[in-house]
């Protein structure tokens, strides 16, 4: 403890004492033993150490007081002794004030100071206070000791809140929000502080809506504490370059961190001072992440240490949406991960239908975030779709877009919307714009429409929202039976001809026919069958074409010869080298055609009876087939 310490200490006056202190009469109090008297000990801020003090005396004084300390500031961190004497307060018997004489062993050092000592009742305690406003807990030697305190307290305009800490522990702490330093007061209450004297005010806790100019005042009952409020803002939290800049009043130091965690250990601190303007700056030069945001903040601070405090700027919104009204899904992209957003669903006459909020997961499969909204409702068209994050909005009508056909051979699509409206079709990166006609349809032409290939057709609004009808071009495909003389033609589109030539090993036509793609029957996808006016042999070319949009087939050799039931092998012949399959029951054994012309797979769904497929495709789906039944013994 430094010597400084002991001659400039003021005296310090009780601001306010407990219901009991004060009503207990000095009469009662002189009959009592005195509250001061015994042993004590305290934590010196200085360096740790313990500090003891014997009071010794009547009830009603005069008191004895001696004090030793192992490592006094004032003596060159070695021991001394401070002694001296003692007396109530004539208004008030809980406040001890005493005039002390300190002195060094080693050193020739001393001085005279005075000193005042407030009992606590709550605590059993002593409390004493220096000139900078630590306050010192004295204890019993059987109690626990407290570190010394320094009672502040941090507000934040913006936020509408403020914490404490390092009042007295567990004391019951009296808040006020005042208009104006001495002003007309706004609002009263107490809140109850925990061990370590913090409490944090919320704006539910006050109702008020803080503004520069407003005086809070915090009392424990021995410290008071109060805070004009001030303005103090972070403007810019740039990412990439690791700064932050903001506004406070001209000419004040500004205490500024950057950190990734609460931790202290995890702050960077900048100490800077706003300009004639205002302005201030703090170049960190690391960069940031927007997990740093809720644990960076500027502080400005009055003349006791407490705090006006500024957090950092919140994110921009940046999330946009779209719908799939045939599946009935609404897609939340980009939104902050962590907030919540809202989805709210309006009818054309604008009537809610729909409501729904979600937490935004972390990026799982997309650099970005997603959340999809996909039950509950029935998107139409005219529909208003709502989502909100705080204050970021989005706002999409949902069009009527949507695919109803195509053209594989001529490259083209078609489909309805909105007539007037602008839209795209997208294959694989290709991009295609069209503009729906005046009686609701259109159709675009799209250079990687091919079949199986996937695609959307996309209507924007204006800020980027968009409806979507997202499809799956059919994939027309046949495959060949060559043992049933059989040719089938699968997902060819409907009502359209297919035409089937059939040529021999020398390239010449050897049959033709031509047919009407039916409606889909047995099967969600067309069928079309050939099966008279052919004899299939291996190498036979196959060739099916719709407008333009041709699949072909060579005829393999592929043939099932035997079984053996006991080891589940199934034999067969085909074109050496090729790759094929054997399928029973939905499990596929693959293999490869030995050299010699012959394969031979084991199949553990083989039993006597029981219905397969040998197939080899092609390069592009297209199949010869060899069906069998395995024998049943």
């Amino acid at each position: 403890m430094s010597s400084n310490r002991f001659v400039n200490c003021l005296l310090i006056v009780a601001l306010a004492l407990s219901t009991e202190a004060m009503t207990r009469s000095p009469a009662a109090t002189a009959q009592a033993a005195s509250p001061f008297v015994g042993d004590w000990r305290a934590i010196d801020r200085s360096d740790g150490s313990d500090i003891r003090v014997s009071i010794g005396g009547p009830p009603a004084g005069p008191f004895r007081i001696t004090w030793t300390e192992s490592s006094f500031g004032g003596c060159e961190r070695k021991a001394g002794l401070v002694q001296g004497t003692g007396s109530l307060h004539p208004d008030d018997p809980y406040v001890l004030q005493a005039d002390l004489h300190f002195e060094c062993f080693t050193v020739e050092r001393e001085a005279h100071f005075q000193m005042t000592w407030v009992h606590h009742p709550d605590l059993d305690a002593l409390l004493s206070q220096d000139e900078e406003g630590y306050v010192t807990i004295w204890t019993r030697p059987s109690e626990s000791m407290f570190s010394p305190r320094y009672p502040r307290f941090v507000a934040s305009i913006e936020g509408d809140w403020f914490w404490t800490t390092d009042f007295l522990p567990s004391a019951l702490l009296s808040i006020s929000i005042f208009e104006s330093q001495g002003g007309s007061p706004l609002w009263e209450g107490t809140k109850p502080a925990d061990e370590s004297g913090f409490v944090a005010v919320e704006p539910g806790d006050h109702a008020q809506n803080l503004e520069p100019g407003n005086y809070l005042v915090v009392s424990d009952g021995f410290t008071e504490k109060g805070l004009l409020l001030e303005p103090v803002t972070i403007d810019v939290f740039d990412l990439e370059e690791g700064r932050m800049e903001g506004s406070a009043p001209a000419g004040r130091y500004v205490y500024v961190v950057a950190a990734d965690s609460p931790d202290a250990a995890d702050q960077i601190v900048i100490e800077t001072t706003a300009d004639g303007t205002g302005r201030w700056i703090a170049d960190f030069d690391v960069p940031f992440t927007d997990d740093w945001r809720p644990w960076s903040f500027a502080q400005i601070f009055d003349e006791d240490g407490d705090a006006n405090e500024a957090g950092t700027p919140p994110l921009v919104g940046t999330g946009d949406l779209y719908a799939v009204p045939d599946e009935n899904r609404i897609w939340a992209n980009a939104w902050i991960a962590g907030g919540e957003i809202s989805l709210t669903i309006f009818t054309p006459d604008g009537s809610e239908v729909y409501t729904e909020s979600r937490v935004v997961p972390l990026p799982d499969e997309t650099p970005w975030t997603q959340v999809l909204f996909g039950s509950g409702f029935a998107l139409q068209p005219g529909q208003r779709i709502v989502i909100s994050q705080g204050d970021y909005q989005r706002e999409l009508i949902v069009s009527s877009i949507h695919v109803t056909g195509f053209d594989l051979g001529a490259l083209t699509i078609f489909g309805m919307g909105d007539p007037g409206a602008e839209f795209l079709v997208g294959i694989e990166g290709v991009d295609v714009w069209g503009t729906v006609g005046d009686d609701g349809t259109w159709a675009v032409q799209n250079e990687n429409l091919t079949g199986g290939v996937w695609g959307s057709a996309i209507q924007f609004d204006e800020d980027g929202d968009s409806t979507r009808d997202i499809f799956a071009a059919p994939n027309p495909n046949s495959y060949a039976v060559p043992d049933e003389n059989r040719i089938w033609a699968n997902e060819w589109i409907e009502g359209g001809e297919v035409s089937l030539t059939i040529f021999d090993l020398d390239g010449e036509p050897a049959y033709s026919e031509t047919r009407v793609v039916p409606p889909p029957s047995a099967n969600p996808w067309t069928e079309v069958l050939f099966e008279s006016g052919f004899v299939l042999e291996p190498g036979q070319r196959i060739v099916i074409d719709q407008g333009g949009y041709v699949r072909e087939l060579i005829v393999s050799s592929i043939r099932v010869t035997g079984f053996d039931l006991g080891t589940q092998m199934i034999f067969g012949t085909g074109d050496p080298g090729a790759e094929f399959f054997v399928g029973i029951g939905g499990v596929e054994v693959w293999g490869t055609v030995g050299g010699d012309g012959t394969w031979s797979v084991q199949h553990g769904e083989l039993a006597g009876g029981v219905w397969g497929d040998a197939i080899q495709p092609d390069g592009d789906g297209d199949a010869t087939r060899d069906g069998f039944q395995a024998p049943t013994s």
